[in-house]
């Protein structure tokens, strides 16, 4: 992809980022302090979360006419290729019955995949900046346990650079950009197994073919907190989509790739 291009996309995404966390919407994913630390004195309770996920991506990706391209990156190669990435996620709940959620991930990753073909050699980078934007319903809310019901849209913006060396046609690049949003339903439950550590678990399915054909997210682990204010999780999340853009020849686009790995946040409330 063009270096223009980047630059534009990372600006945006941290401009997004900074709005998803000052926007009057911004509460970390974060049941448990909720319980173990209410905030009588205000409606709402907001919290900022940044994180990190180094994933893995499996799956396989077709662009025009090229052939269909492996992607196999595990998380020391997205580490060691990684040239830029920000994740940021934050809520708003109002009176621990309703809330709106955001979530901003970004990487541009210098090589996604290597791959020998009958004739030359096949290389590839890619961008993708997913964003989600949810609201969510208290359905169960005790001292002990809550659990949310979730509905959003989840938009994609992936960019691909291939570059071909060797074949018949000689050395030639290709950079196609595809974006779309996946709605999806949910939820998430939270279980304080102290007065400390939380158990979170969340999970939503969406595509139904408006853009993908189906997308999928399961995510759970725990949580540490320490005060009113400040909690840590450890949790492992993977998302799955299976995309394609319904065109043929020069125009085809699909992506079919679960990224998948270890989150590790800190979420401040207020």
């Amino acid at each position: 992809m063009q270096k223009s291009h980047f630059r534009l996309v990372q600006q945006a995404g941290l401009l997004l980022g900074f709005i998803g966390a000052f926007l009057p919407c911004a509460r970390a994913a974060d049941l448990a302090s909720q319980h173990l630390h209410p905030g009588p004195a205000s409606n709402w309770r907001f919290t900022l979360q940044p994180y990190f996920l180094p994933p893995t991506i499996n799956g396989d990706t077709t662009v025009g006419r090229l052939p269909n391209v492996n992607i196999n990156v595990g998380a020391n190669d997205i580490l060691q290729n990684l040239r830029f990435g920000i994740m940021f996620h934050a809520e708003a709940l109002y009176k621990s019955k309703v809330g709106v959620g955001y979530d901003l991930a970004y990487m541009n990753i210098g090589r996604a995949a290597d791959q020998v073909l009958p004739q030359g050699r096949l290389r590839a980078s890619m961008g993708q900046l997913i964003m989600e934007v949810f609201g969510f319903v208290r359905v169960f809310d005790t001292p002990q346990f809550s659990a949310d019901l979730l509905a959003g849209g989840r938009y994609w913006d992936n960019g691909l650079k291939f570059e071909v060396s060797g074949s018949l046609f000689g050395d030639f690049q290709i950079k196609p950009q595809e974006s779309w949003v996946d709605p999806f339903i949910g939820g998430r439950v939270a279980f304080n197994a102290t007065e400390q550590i939380v158990i979170l678990a969340r999970a939503d399915i969406g595509g139904f073919d408006v853009s993908s054909s189906i997308a999928w997210l399961l995510q759970g682990g725990l949580g540490y907190t320490f005060n009113d204010s400040w909690q840590a999780t450890l949790e492992y999340k993977a998302l799955s989509v299976d995309f394609h853009n319904d065109r043929s020849g020069q125009s085809e686009y699909s992506y079919d790739t679960i990224t998948h790995g270890p989150l590790v946040s800190v979420a401040f409330s207020f």
